[in-house]
C-alpha cells in the first residue's frame, strides 16, 4: 500500500485523517507570515484527488481565507503608505478566518493597547 493508506490506517478512518490534516493546515497557514499558499494548494489538490472534494471543502475555504487576507493586507498597507506622512507607516496585520470552516483556535490572553482597553472597559 501507499503512505496515505498507512496514515489513514493509523488514524482509523478517512474522516479522522482529514480532520487532523485540517488542524495542521490551519496552524501552518496562520504561521505563514508571507501569506504564501502555493505549496499548500498543491498538497490540497493531491489530497482532493484521493479523498474527494467534499471532504476537503473546509481546507479549501481556509486557503481562500489566507489568499483573501493577503489581498486585503496588501491594500491596507499600500493605503497606509500613501496616506502616511511618516517614513514608517503603522504596522497593521490581519487574517480573514471563516470560523465555521476553521478548527477552534487557541485563545491566548491578549493585551490591548491602553487606548483600545479604555474603549473596551
Amino acid at each position: 500500500g501507499d503512505i496515505l493508506s498507512m496514515l489513514v490506517g493509523i488514524y482509523g478512518s478517512k474522516e479522522l485523517f482529514v480532520n487532523e490534516y485540517r488542524i495542521m493546515l490551519a496552524d501552518k497557514l496562520l504561521s505563514n507570515l508571507e501569506y504564501n499558499t502555493d505549496a499548500e494548494v498543491h498538497k490540497l489538490e493531491l489530497l482532493k484527488l484521493r479523498f474527494g472534494e467534499s471532504s476537503l471543502r473546509s481546507c479549501e475555504v481556509m486557503v481562500k481565507d489566507i489568499d483573501d487576507s493577503k489581498r486585503i493586507h496588501t491594500n491596507i498597507r499600500s493605503t497606509l503608505e500613501l496616506n502616511s506622512s511618516r517614513d514608517d507607516p503603522p504596522v497593521v496585520d490581519a487574517a480573514i478566518v471563516s470560523h465555521i470552516f476553521w478548527p477552534h483556535l487557541q485563545r491566548d490572553s491578549m493585551k490591548h493597547h491602553k487606548k483600545i482597553q479604555s474603549k473596551l472597559d
